[in-house]
């Protein structure tokens, strides 16, 4: 008996007495939230249970459910608990009703994964939409893109949404099943609404709206884990074992998850790893898909990028062949380049000038050169509209924090004008200050019409002034340009300021060595 014991231990441990344990096929979706969702209970299933987790891949959610009814699948996450309108999609008209589809559906995760209408800020901020009711705003009709999948939704596909909402579709729908090419194609200009999940991490991180749904035309779609249910039966501790991500799983986690994925670059399975030893929900036993390699970029904690962030990383990962990348921030940011602890900066020109010198701006730094632009961030000058007007410069001024490129810059702009700066602040306590009327005016550095202060310049008691013309020479890194008229909501004249240009840094080249500027598309400095 005890040799049989002892055999019976060594199979469990050998891999190929493993392989003999009941299997439980996961579907995973191209979808990034979703998949990563199922690579956490891969992860669960290993580390809690006997059972052995094989990944499948399908399709989308129509595959998948078809896969399950034919009991190819054993689970996968889905979306939409409440109608199960996709499961009723996948079958014909005459197949049997969910409730006879021999499917479960788990209680849900805490965050949704159903679908959203999302329209460019600068566009939405300048039209005056912010609800999907206001796209009728838009005569000629609407140009849309889509995700295949969505186009099979049963009652809240996008013809039902355009009579809903009394829309007109101008052209054809645009079926882009890649989510980067869908908002690329709405950044663009080449559509003007796009869908996207509501877990995307795109969301927050790049210059979108999510348009209101103000009729409540997409029904609540939590994500929840879809068992057959004779595998249910067969294993009925399967709930309690994936109980534990409930509670971790909040929106705003999974968008941030997804991010990982959808900008950064990591795999489905390399975040959810992360995700379940950080929440102590495994075992924190290393793993070799843990241990991938990733290209740092450092950028200075003190400078705010905005939507140049996300950019700044995919740029990065399109020259690299897609390893990943992330932004890393720090207080040493030269140093960091230079010795090697990141591969490359994300940084404004300005930061080519250190202090020192006799020039206002500080003398150059020659330990790192650009190897890429990203673009150009617009000097921003914001103040309460008042009548009659006050001078753009006059009364307590609110720079961003000090350290900051944006501070350097604005404080030397200052002074060759004789101002002074008040305090120094992140732009959301300096523009509340602004509203309250502890500050007379506002001034940073961003990214015109996709910015933070975007949503706040709709609100009419905020309006943005041209900068003063400054009798000095500029630098040559800091260029006089002009925000158009109609960026922003009610700006009806355009607005003369001042840009510098956000570039990828790297190591200045060395004796005997070179750096492969070329390698990034676009201009140089």
């Amino acid at each position: 008996m005890r040799r049989l014991a002892v055999l019976a231990l060594l199979c469990l441990l050998l891999p190929a007495c493993a392989s003999q344990r009941a299997r439980v096929r996961i579907g995973v979706k191209p979808v990034a939230g979703q998949a990563i969702v199922a690579h956490m209970l891969k992860r669960l299933i290993e580390d809690h249970t006997q059972l052995r987790p094989v990944m499948v891949a399908c399709a989308d959610t129509y595959d998948c459910l078809q896969a399950l009814t034919q009991q190819r699948l054993d689970l996968l996450v889905d979306h939409d608990v409440d109608g199960r309108s996709a499961a009723t999609s996948a079958m014909s008209d005459t197949s049997p009703l969910p409730s006879q589809l021999g499917l479960t559906w788990l209680d849900p995760f805490g965050f949704e994964s159903g679908y959203l209408l999302v329209m460019p800020t600068d566009r939405a901020v300048a039209l005056g939409i912010s609800r999907i009711a206001d796209l009728t705003m838009l005569q000629d009709g609407i140009r849309m893109a889509i995700p295949a999948d969505y186009l099979r939704q049963a009652r809240i596909g996008p013809y039902d949404l355009l009579r809903r909402y009394g829309l007109r579709l101008r052209g054809d729908l645009q079926m882009i099943n890649e989510p980067e090419m869908r908002l690329s194609a709405l950044l663009t200009g080449k559509v003007d609404v796009s869908v996207i999940r509501s877990d995307d991490g795109f969301i927050g991180a790049v210059p979108i709206t999510v348009l209101e749904d103000s009729l409540s035309f997409f029904p609540p779609s939590p994500a929840s884990v879809v068992v057959r249910d004779a595998f249910l039966q067969a294993h009925p501790e399967l709930p309690e074992t994936l109980r534990p991500l409930q509670e971790h799983l909040a929106q705003e986690t999974m968008r941030q998850l997804s991010y990982e994925v959808q900008v950064e670059g990591w795999t489905p399975e390399i975040v959810a790893d992360r995700f379940l030893r950080r929440a102590q929900l495994v075992s924190d036993r290393p793993t070799a898909i843990s241990r991938q390699p990733e290209i740092l970029i450092a950028v200075d904690a003190r400078d705010h990028f905005g939507v140049f962030a996300p950019l700044a990383v995919r740029a990065v990962r399109e020259v690299f062949s897609g390893q990943p990348a992330r932004l890393v921030a720090t207080n040493t940011l030269v140093r960091d380049v230079v010795y090697g602890r990141a591969r490359l900066a994300l940084m404004g020109a300005e930061r080519f000038f250190q202090a020192g010198g006799a020039s206002r701006f500080g003398v150059r730094e020659e330990r790192v050169e650009a190897v890429g632009v990203i673009g150009k961030r617009f000097l921003h000058i914001v103040r309460r509209r008042e009548v009659p007007s006050t001078p753009a410069l006059a009364g307590r001024l609110g720079l961003p924090p000090r350290g900051s490129g944006s501070a350097k810059v604005v404080v030397a702009l200052l002074e060759s004008l004789n101002a002074e700066p008040s305090e120094f602040d992140g732009i959301d306590g300096l523009l509340d200050r602004l509203v309250d009327g502890q500050l007379d005016a506002v001034l940073f550095f961003l990214a015109p019409g996709v910015n933070d202060i975007a949503k706040r310049l709709a609100d009419d008691r905020l309006e943005i002034r041209s900068l003063p013309r400054i009798a000095a020479t500029l630098p040559t890194f800091v260029r006089p340009v002009r925000i158009p008229k109609e960026t922003y909501a009610d700006q009806a004249e355009p607005v003369d300021t001042v840009a510098i240009q956000v570039v990828i840094a790297g190591p200045a080249p060395q004796a005997g060595k070179t750096w492969a500027r070329s390698h990034f598309p676009g201009r140089h400095m």
